[in-house]
């Protein structure tokens, strides 16, 4: 029987092979008989077709059906990493989302509430095994967290996840997760010490913003970047040493850190961002190395007790107000030739 029989009894064979370069829309092949095509043929279809069009080939025979519900099972395997799962797991009503909550184990794979933990006592609790994604703003404002004990099946943080959990003071990151989303610890108040571990390759704005208590922190090795306001205003650091994969410094990313006293920056650094060390009070000494390009302005703003600076020959431009405030600096050396320099202090 044809996938499709139009009005007129016109149904049209395909016969050979097709190169696609391009995405299928909904409808391409209406008036063909697919269940014909070379299964080699129906594969390249499927595998072209784009994510929502691949939920139309509801009527392909039994021969064709487990290609179709491959491709159906990778797009929700891909929905795992969408800021929306959220809403694809409850209330969407996109065919494709719809399928992907009733018939595949998607939404099995995500937490997004606090009934979902296992519930151990005292304030600690586990997420089931298999979970693979903390989904965004699951447990914010969950007050009653202490502890979270994470399984080996979690890939993702999700945004927000845990914000403003303010009584949370233990947490191990497992070698499963690879992203930290955005805001996903901020203003966790409690928390004294976290493990990034090397499998993490992203860790988002904001990402632990405000964790006042935390004293000591390592950062995965794979991360290429630290991103905007990520440690900012913890308070409580006293030293940070930057992996060597690192390029970019963001924006703020430790503003506010009024104990840190060291932070190490490795040869791979080429930008400082804007207000990267603002008011870090405590900061004595720093060491640019001379992969570094840029220092944005206000990067150095307020660091009280820095005494000390040298900027190397591989620097090209230093923002304005980039050191300004800097009342404790007795010796600032400038090797660089050709330098851009907009109101450095």
């Amino acid at each position: 029987m044809p996938w499709y029989k139009p009005s007129h009894h016109y149904t049209a064979k395909m016969e050979g092979t097709v190169d696609l370069g391009a995405r299928i829309a909904q409808g391409s092949f209406v008036g063909t008989d697919i269940n014909d095509m070379p299964a080699e043929m129906m594969q390249n279809i499927i595998d072209n077709t784009d994510p929502e069009s691949a939920f139309s080939f509801s009527r392909t025979s039994r021969k064709h059906r487990y290609m179709v519900n491959q491709k159906k099972e990778k797009i929700c395997e891909q929905y795992l990493h969408d800021n929306d799962i959220n809403e694809i797991c409850t209330t969407s009503n996109k065919e494709s989302h719809r399928w992907c909550r009733e018939t595949s184990n998607l939404c099995s794979k995500v937490i997004t509430e606090i009934a979902q933990l296992i519930d151990e006592g005292n304030g600690v609790y586990r997420i089931p095994n298999g979970v693979a994604v903390v989904a965004q703003q699951a447990f914010k404002n969950e007050f009653g967290i202490i502890r979270i004990i994470i399984p080996d099946s979690v890939t993702v943080i999700g945004d927000s996840a845990f914000s403003y959990c303010y009584r949370l003071a233990s947490i191990t990151i497992p070698r499963s997760v690879t992203k930290i989303g955005d805001s996903a610890f901020k203003h966790c108040g409690d928390i004294t010490s976290i493990n990034i571990p090397d499998s993490v390759t992203k860790v988002g704005y904001s990402a632990f913003y405000g964790c006042y208590n935390l004293t000591t922190i390592t950062i995965s090795n794979s991360l290429t970047k630290i991103d905007e306001w990520a440690f900012s205003g913890c308070d409580g650091l006293t030293s940070v040493t930057i992996p060597d994969k690192v390029t970019e410094i963001g924006e703020y990313a430790f503003s506010d850190c009024g104990s840190l006293t060291l932070i190490t920056i490795p040869e791979s650094v080429k930008k400082i961002g804007a207000n990267a060390f603002k008011n870090c009070e405590s900061l004595t000494s720093i060491t640019i190395p001379d992969s570094v390009t840029e220092i944005e302005h206000e990067a150095f703003y307020n660091c009280t007790s820095l005494t000390s600076v040298t900027i190397p020959r591989s620097v090209m431009e230093i923002g304005y107000d980039a050191f300004k405030l800097c009342t404790g600096l007795t010796s600032f050396i400038i090797l660089a030739h050709g330098i851009r320099i907009v109101d450095l202090i």
